[in-house]
């Protein structure tokens, strides 16, 4: 619990203020610890440090498996650019990155692991969501239906609670190996986000099949960090004790009520 504690306090000191630098945030990010998943390993993985955000991507698959963010009454809004077109991260080769003709006449979007609109007042945090490394094939149904409408529900917790800042990892399962037709993107066969508010020292789960989702099945998909690691064979927030990821949060309940 004293463990637990000391990485609260720390995050706080990183993301209370707005005068953090790339790496301040990813070291307080990474206190928390991402996705580890034993089915991806290999130096085909890499970490991607972004201005507001730590990602974990494939290089082989071309896609990312984890976005790593926060969320608070500062970073709640996106800014006025209207769909923005994505585009190549510079970090990597052009080779090792998804095409849009890859999701075209298809019904794959390009699903944001860490959401658009999850920036704040200046676009260019805004469009570093809008690389190829942060976007995997994602049900249309899905992204903007029911995946839309629980984004906006944590967007919409950390406004209303106002002092909660929220840390978000959104996950990808893949398990099936099916691919796009005609392409080699391959399709995940889930989504999930882990929400952690140090706050409160309350952690939560959420997720779903790569299938239509809709906004009154989302508390279907309430689930403990620990049950989706159980489910899994996975480890997310490394840097939390069992016990905390053990719960359901029953503030964070609150998030899809």
């Amino acid at each position: 619990m004293k463990t637990n504690k000391l990485i609260a306090l720390f995050l706080f000191s990183i993301l209370a203020t707005s005068a953090y630098g790339a790496s301040e945030l990813c070291s307080g990010l990474k206190k928390i610890g991402g996705l580890l998943d034993p089915s991806l390993s290999g130096d085909r993985l890499v970490e991607l440090c972004e201005t507001s955000y730590v990602q974990g991507f494939d290089r082989t698959k071309r896609l990312p498996y984890y976005s790593l963010y926060y969320v608070d009454k500062n970073v709640a809004n996106h800014c006025s650019l209207e769909q923005p077109d994505f585009r190549p991260n510079p970090k990597l080769p052009i080779y090792e990155q998804a095409t849009d003709a890859e999701y075209r006449n298809n019904p794959w979007d390009k699903g944001h692991l860490k959401p658009r609109a999850s920036g704040d007042s200046t676009c260019s945090l805004e469009l570093e969501t809008v690389y190829y490394t942060n976007a995997a094939p994602q049900y249309w149904k899905m992204n903007r239906f029911g995946w839309a409408a629980l984004e906006k529900d944590i967007r919409q917790f950390a406004l209303r609670t106002q002092k909660n800042r929220l840390i978000v990892l959104t996950g990808i399962i893949y398990r099936s190996h099916k691919m796009i037709s005609g392409t080699s993107l391959e399709i995940p066969d889930f989504f999930f986000k882990a929400v952690y508010a140090p706050e409160l020292n309350e952690t939560i789960g959420f997720m779903y099949k790569n299938q239509t989702l809709y906004k009154r099945d989302l508390k279907d998909g309430i689930y403990s960090i620990k049950q989706l690691e159980d489910k899994f064979g996975i480890s997310i927030f490394n840097g939390l004790s069992d016990q905390i990821k053990s719960s359901k949060g029953e503030i964070l309940k609150e998030i899809v009520n």
